[in-house]
């Protein structure tokens, strides 16, 4: 019984460390030493603002502590940090997220991120996560993160009922563990997704990337293009099946609701009224 418990300990201990570290590992970019703006060279703040269209300041860390004007701002400040090296998708749980959420650069320079709050039995979320991973190599400077809000950890409860997620897939663009925008603009259309975060933020692709047009068509070949990662460990996860996910369901319940309303209107005409006005129910 004794070794029992020393083994149950000693597991939970090397499972806490190994956790810990993997959480570590994603929030590394935002780690810096103590005090990192005291070597920060020392401008004249008025001509530093006269001459801010030259910055004469390369760091990042430092040309935060400068004046700038933070009320005219007319999309989200993403590449003040990184690019994460190795950046890739991170599949975490409820609470790694709100861990996530929670860090702050130590410079107070915004760090952005993009999320996908999806159930692995959803065929939209599917549809979705297909080429979610992607964004990672498109733009090395946003955090990619995803949370499958159908589990039952912990902090689920917590997660979804402070951001208020009611269905599935939700993305949202981050700001600093904030939530900014969410992307609605055909969130299962890999392009929109590119175009929204470039009009949403100062994110500018680093590679290029296969159109979703040029899927299913030829087109000319481009130089640094990123495979097209429709086998990624997040689409594996589902219990979608690939061709229930091709599938318009949209369009089928488009084309039901139009053909119930159909015969509704044909019916009232019929009876001059409304089709079950006179109906009994014998109670």
């Amino acid at each position: 019984m004794l070794n029992t418990m020393k083994s149950l300990f000693l597991f939970v201990c090397i499972y806490k460390f190994v956790q810990a570290d993997v959480v570590d590992d994603i929030f590394k970019p935002l780690s810096v030493p103590d005090n990192p703006i005291s070597t920060c060279a020392k401008h004249n703040l008025f001509v530093y603002s006269a001459l801010k269209q030259c910055p004469v300041v390369d760091d990042t860390c430092c040309l935060n502590l400068y004046l700038r004007d933070p009320e005219y701002k007319n999309s989200l400040t993403c590449t003040l940090v990184g690019p994460f090296p190795n950046n890739s998708l991170h599949i975490l749980n409820s609470t790694d997220f709100l861990k996530l959420v929670a860090q702050r650069d130590s410079c107070t320079r915004p760090w952005c991120m993009i999320s996908l709050m999806y159930s692995k039995s959803c065929i939209f979320s599917a549809k979705v996560a297909e080429r979610f991973e992607e964004l990672a190599s498109i733009f090395p400077h946003l955090m990619v993160t995803a949370v499958d809000v159908s589990s039952k950890d912990g902090s689920m409860d917590t997660l979804i009922s402070h951001y208020g997620i009611a269905a599935t897939p939700v993305l949202v663009l981050w700001e600093n563990g904030l939530p900014r925008y969410k992307v609605t603009e055909e969130p299962g259309n890999f392009d929109a997704v590119v175009q929204v975060l470039q009009n949403k933020s100062d994110l500018f692709p680093a590679k290029n990337w296969t159109k979703d047009t040029c899927l299913e068509q030829e087109c000319p070949e481009l130089e640094n293009v990123i495979p097209v990662n429709k086998s990624n460990r997040l689409r594996q996860a589902f219990i979608v099946d690939e061709q229930m996910q091709s599938f318009d369901w949209y369009m089928l319940m488009a084309v039901i609701g139009l053909i119930l309303q159909g015969l509704y209107v044909f019916e009232a005409r019929r009876q001059n009224g409304i089709p079950w006005k006179n109906l009994e129910f014998g109670f």
